[in-house]
């Protein structure tokens, strides 16, 4: 499915209908321009040229007059500015940049239909390459320190829910949803502004179902129509993945919204097909039993694409998809892929280092993978500034930006649709001097999706929390402490500079975009002239990055 088709056939017609009517007034107004000119004394011929050159010039100028000029091109009026259009945002959980972007993307047969008939922010950076933190900074156009949710299970007292543009839609008589096929990490519900939430159970059932549940009878039951009414932890839950097939949570999402019932929509849909453990119920053995992770990997873009579509039809059929509607797709994260990504190399007085810091597959755990935190976003359909064009933005931009864009596209109190100064479309998400980046909570000898042995098992016990209404959280000393442990950096248009740990040592790493390596300094040995002036003077700006530059700083 294209989604733009039904608005080039309309815009095809109204060429043909203004061709024809610019050719019936001219004319017309031959005769008109003749008798003004009193040519009826010159030839016949002469008459029909000056005729028809005068009255090109007045249509010519009439539709000057009636289409915005180049200045106002773009420039909403005030019934757009009232018009409510429906705004979807899906997120793609850890499709790389690299792929989406790539020019063979023939596993993704309909998003590279999306993607080559969108405006493409092909610069965007993720301040944390974790789901939560990530979608909190989305939501409220806030980096992970100013918004509070540092990490996945982050105390929610601490998060920012209030500031989620999902209220500023609310208050304006939208219907705000919020859908996910995956919760045991990211825990958006109604307290950031959405009158419904589609997706598993939260909470510790998930977690104890996940582990317990994989029976055949479970894992057949859960295929059941409405079997979320007596597994809400199981269905469609992207966490219980040999027992889930990416249609049933689409289906899932249908039942739940129902058809359009005229009221404006904003719906956030999160789709986790792509996610580790790359596998589903329906993977092919061969490759399901591999220890490729990268063809795993691979196996879920196509599971994924699949699933996209079938979402895609679904807001259509139910009619929250139309020719006005404003669709943002984007990825929370990227993923460190070992036989896909890029092996981290560490330079040590201009030597490469074979042992120093091992870069990990996943999201969230490394800064030297730039693939984990480069991500993207793709805007398509109508926004209050007329048809989003098709186009390639590459200025620096973050998923902070995501918020402000969408206030100015649609129309919001807050961004009254006014294009910022600079902006060459108002499609575009950001231009940035630079994005701060950060790993998540990363305590040693605990991996949370697999929380066994004696240690890990302590850990867990002194580490988390679960609330009254069943959720899983940090303890805040907990939370406090994994603060410490983060590695933190500042990107740019041409750099990156991240402060590292090896062992109990921090050490500065300098990469430019296109070196496949890092520079590694000590943070007590200033190289100031080894990274631009602007990017650390961004480094040094950053309170919790400065104690451990400030030996370069100063």
């Amino acid at each position: 499915m294209l989604l733009l088709q039904d608005q080039e056939q309309a815009y095809l017609l109204d060429i043909a209908s203004g061709c024809f009517l610019f050719w019936r007034a001219l004319i017309v107004l031959r005769v008109w321009t003749c008798a003004i000119f009193k040519c009826v004394r010159q030839s016949g011929m002469k008459c029909l040229a000056l005729g028809g050159v005068a009255s090109g010039a007045i249509i010519t100028l009439l539709i000057i007059a009636q289409a915005p000029g180049a200045a106002q091109m773009g420039v909403p009026t005030e019934a757009d500015k009232k018009a409510k259009r429906n705004v979807i945002i899906i997120g793609l959980d850890s499709l790389r940049r690299d792929v989406l972007l790539s020019a063979d993307l023939s596993a993704m047969p309909n998003l590279a239909a999306l993607r080559d008939r969108s405006y493409v922010n092909s610069q965007v950076i993720t301040p944390i390459a974790r789901t939560f933190p990530a979608w909190v900074s989305i939501l409220t156009g806030l980096g992970p320190a100013e918004s509070g949710a540092r990490t996945n299970h982050a105390p929610q007292k601490d998060v920012r829910r209030d500031l989620s543009i999902a209220w500023e839609f609310s208050n304006v008589g939208y219907r705000t949803i919020y859908a996910t096929d995956e919760t045991r990490f990211s825990h958006i519900g109604p307290e950031f502004g959405f009158d419904t939430v589609v997706g598993p159970q939260k909470g510790i059932n998930d977690f104890l179902l996940g582990q317990f549940g994989d029976q055949p009878l479970v894992n057949l039951f859960i295929q059941v129509p409405f079997a979320e009414l007596v597994l809400p932890a199981l269905v469609g839950n992207r966490a219980f993945a040999h027992a889930y097939r990416p249609s049933v949570f689409v289906n899932r999402l249908e039942r739940s919204i129902g058809p359009a019932d005229g009221r404006p929509t904003f719906l956030a849909a999160h789709l986790c097909v792509a996610h580790w453990p790359f596998y589903v119920a329906n993977t092919n053995t061969e490759v399901s039993s591999r220890n490729d992770l990268n063809a795993k990997y691979e196996s879920m873009l196509g599971e994924l694409d699949i699933q996209f579509e079938n979402l895609l039809q679904m807001l259509r059929r139910r009619g929250y998809l139309n020719d006005k509607t404003l669709v943002v797709v984007l990825a929370d994260h990227g993923e460190g892929v070992p036989g896909r990504q890029k092996q981290a190399t560490i330079r040590w007085g201009g030597k490469p280092l074979d042992e120093f810091i091992t870069v990990s597959s996943g999201h969230g755990t490394t800064l030297l993978d730039p693939s984990e935190w480069q991500v993207f976003t793709l805007i398509s359909g109508h926004s209050i500034f007329g048809q989003v064009p098709v186009q390639e933005n590459r200025s620096l931009a973050s998923l902070e930006d995501i918020a402000p864009a969408l206030r100015r596209l649609a129309g919001l109190p807050e961004g009254g649709g006014k294009q910022r100064e600079g902006d060459a479309n108002p499609a575009q998400v950001g231009a940035r001097d630079h994005v701060r980046i950060e790993t998540g909570w990363r305590p040693k000898g605990f991996n949370i999706d697999n929380p066994v042995g004696p240690a890990a098992l302590r850990i867990a016990e002194q580490s988390y929390l679960i609330t009254a209404d069943g959720r899983i959280e940090l303890k805040p000393k907990a939370y406090r402490d994994g603060l410490a442990t983060k590695d933190l950096g500042v990107v740019n248009s041409d750099s990156a500079i991240v402060v590292i740990r090896n062992r109990d040592e921090r050490f500065i790493a300098i990469r430019r975009h296109n070196q496949s390596y890092w520079s590694a300094y000590r943070t007590t040995d200033p190289k100031p002239e080894h990274i631009s002036s602007t990017l650390l003077a961004a480094a040094c700006s950053w309170s919790d990055l400065r104690e451990s530059v400030k030996n370069w700083c100063d």
